[in-house]
């Protein structure tokens, strides 16, 4: 057990940082086991500390921005480091892991072994607290673990939770791999100059749960013009890898001050080791005047350091963009960013040491892009198509069937719309709620199974055994963003820089409630490194889709949902910034939720069909029609009077539309609902699409004739 014997400056900075966390035992327990640390580091019993958990990492800067004495006596880094390769001596280390919560205990399981794969003299593993309902002694017995609180998992689930909202409330973004400004306050007068910039679009997606009315999240996502410009005067092969850019913003309003932290973020498609390596080439040649690499000798690392090495560079480049605007609205006279306008403790716990290269290196890299002049692109830039093995859950009917309901509930609710120059587009809670729920779907359908049948296991060797394929284990599967909007909003894979991110505003929601974690994953089959999201330890909270929750007669909602209740706006709406920051929308309720669900999606689909136009005729149009599962391919007659009034004169040969059969039962009622919803992605050329069908038929038989002797 965690003593909690020292109680200043720990204890002071646990009270004054932890507000949110409702327990007085546990808000000790948090800031006590840096107290324990810094003993043990003392007495000569660890030599190296490695925070598992991105949320105890976001905890440590928390209090130590609280007053909380650092760390010291030895190196003190986040998992992320056993993928850079440092050096250390790990045959005579003295590791020390440190965890906030353990509920199953695979994780922690996990990464001790590789520290011992390492040569890890000796690991020692201490958290906040474990889940006693949960937790897989065979998994733990193993490990030298102990943990301040045992409690149930209601409790941990509860503390989880008190945690995403401590980090909110002090401005502590729920990041690890992007870099993070120190606060910068301005006037409200110059944050409002400064939102209705015309060079970023502005979305306010503060999460449900969250929306106080003080404490905001935004994102602002780079118009055109901007995003040309970036990718500009990027490294052309960095720039080729780029699927967006945006830049979150978290606002603390108190009187007439506003109080901003920042954090720029690059997203990467999938792209091979090779290509990462000639990238970083590229960018340490036209950065380091004399070409070298800074020191930092990244041909040694795990191919997904390399990518987060990567996006790092381009995400400085962001802050750059951005910067120049940002400092005047916080009256700053300098025009860069500097070392010192970052968070420097999150950077130590992900480089190490090596942070000080990294932020040389983060130097050069903001003079580099300030010099450089935009070169145009011919065009849309173009983007790798390499996609990584599709996510298992994909094969699930079940997720199948939810993707789609969500589909069509988007689809009628409305995508958000693209805010113009002066306004802000407020993500509304069908939306956020309808991103965040597969998470929460996955882990109630999923992951708490499979956590019972790894409970059920008789010893470590079963479990080693039938999980000796890292993958089975469904917490560490996940979606790429590419995969989401395809299933979601199919007509925001291109398009401008918006309608390409409207799908990470709905994630931008999900991570900063902890529902969604990013993650760097390496496909080793495909030879590709790429971004994805899983599942996080507060998925509970949007564990009912609303599709799911509205069909009782009395509705079942989730937590998350119940934000309503407090006003959180149901749909997503565009109004003046000016409107926006001085008079929230508060106009959700229940009711009005309830009837915006059952009027999108009016039921449960006993058929449901992908349909593509391929004639129309008077009243009358010809589709072909397909099946989720792809398992169902027929031909069909429809008339157009099936389709919403507004939206028949759209109707075109190639035209894209979602057919579907809903029943409902209420008050001992059965109904039964058809409903054509035209999509709004581009229309498919149908001739085209059979030319093409033809040619490779022919270019496979031209194959099969070449390969017969």
């Amino acid at each position: 057990m965690i003593t909690s014997e020292a109680v200043d400056p720990y204890g002071e900075a646990a009270e004054q940082s932890l507000t949110a966390i409702s327990s007085e035992a546990l808000r000790l327990a948090t800031a006590q086991i840096f107290a324990l640390t810094q003993r043990l580091i003392d007495a000569g019993d660890v030599t190296l500390v490695v925070i598992a958990a991105r949320r105890l990492a976001c905890l440590y800067q928390l209090l130590l921005k609280a007053g909380m004495p650092p760390l010291t006596g030895c190196l003190v880094v986040s998992n992320r480091v056993l993928e850079a390769n440092p050096d250390i001596d790990w045959t005579n280390s003295k590791v020390l892991v440190l965890d906030d919560s353990v509920v199953v205990g695979t994780t922690l399981y996990r990464l001790c072994g590789e520290l011992r794969a390492l040569g890890a003299g000796r690991v020692m593993c201490r958290a906040v607290c474990v889940d006693a309902d949960q937790r897989v002694d065979y998994l733990l017995d193993g490990l030298d673990f102990a943990a301040a609180e045992e409690l149930s998992t209601v409790d941990v689930s509860r503390y989880s939770m008190e945690v995403v909202k401590a980090l909110f409330l002090n401005q502590v973004p729920f990041f690890t791999d992007y870099p993070t400004t120190v606060p910068l306050t301005m006037s409200k007068e110059e944050w409002r100059t400064y939102l209705e910039s015309s060079s970023w679009h502005v979305a306010d997606v503060t999460a449900p749960l969250l929306d106080d009315g003080i404490h905001l999240a935004l994102a602002q996502i780079p118009t055109e013009q901007t995003f040309s410009r970036l990718v500009g005067r990027v490294s052309p092969a960095a720039g080729a890898l780029v699927d967006g850019f945006k830049l979150r913003l978290y606002a603390s309003v108190e009187g007439d001050s506003v109080t901003v932290v920042a954090v720029p973020i690059a997203m990467l498609g999938p792209c091979a080791p090779e290509v990462l390596d000639g990238v970083l080439h590229e960018i340490c040649a036209s950065t380091f005047k004399d070409g070298s690499d800074s020191g930092i000798d990244f041909r040694s690392w795990d191919p997904k350091a390399k990518h987060r090495l990567v996006q790092l560079y381009l995400s400085a480049c962001v802050l750059t963009e951005a910067w120049p605007a940002l400092a005047r609205a916080a009256g700053k006279s300098t025009h860069l960013p500097t070392v010192g306008d970052l968070q420097d403790p999150q950077i130590r716990l992900y480089f190490g040491a090596l942070t000080d290269e990294v932020l040389e290196g983060f130097s050069s890299v903001v003079e580099t892009y300030a010099e450089s002049e935009a070169v145009p692109a011919a065009g849309e830039v173009a983007r790798p198509v390499d996609q990584p093995t599709p996510s298992r859950f994909l094969d699930e009917a079940s997720i199948r069937d939810l993707l789609w309901d969500v589909r069509e509930l988007v689809a009628t609710t409305g995508i958000p719309a693209e805010p113009g120059q002066g306004d802000l587009t407020k993500l509304g809670l069908v939306f956020a709620h309808g991103v965040t729920a597969v998470f929460g779907f996955v882990n109630r359908e999923f992951e708490m199974p499979q956590r019972a049948e790894i409970a059920r296991m008789p010893d470590v060797e079963t479990y080693e055994r039938d999980f000796s394929d890292r993958s089975r284990r469904l917490l560490y599967q996940g979606f790429t963003l590419r995969e989401l909007t395809t299933a979601i909003a199919p007509e925001c894979l291109a398009g401008s820089p918006w309608q390409r991110a409207i799908l990470s505003l709905g994630i931008d929601a999900g991570n900063d409630l902890g529902v969604i974690v990013p993650v760097t994953r390496f496909d080793q089959g495909r030879d590709l490194v790429y971004r994805c999201y899983r599942l996080g330890e507060t998925a509970g909270v949007a564990s009912t889709p609303l599709t799911e929750a509205v069909q009782a007669q009395e509705p079942d909602f989730d937590e998350m949902t119940h934000a309503v209740v407090d006003g959180f706006p149901v749909q997503s709406s565009t109004r003046s910034i000016a409107l926006a920051l001085d008079s929230p929308d508060r106009s959700g309720s229940i009711a009005s939720l309830v009837g915006a669900v059952r009027e999108a999606v009016p039921g449960v689909a006993v058929s449901r069909f992908l349909g593509t136009v391929t004639s129309v005729h008077g009243d009358r149009f010809l589709a072909d029609l397909r099946s989720p599962a792809f398992d169902d391919l027929r031909a069909a007659d429809m008339s157009i009077e099936q389709l919403a009034a507004d939206r028949a004169t759209e109707l075109a040969i190639g035209s894209r539309f979602v057919w579907s059969v809903r029943q409902h039962d209420r008050g001992g009622v059965r109904r039964r609902v058809s409903v054509v919803r035209l999509l709004n992605d581009r229309p498919l050329d149908v001739e085209q699409l059979k030319a093409v069908g033809s040619a490779v038929a022919a270019e496979r038989m031209a194959d099969d004739d070449a390969t017969v002797d």
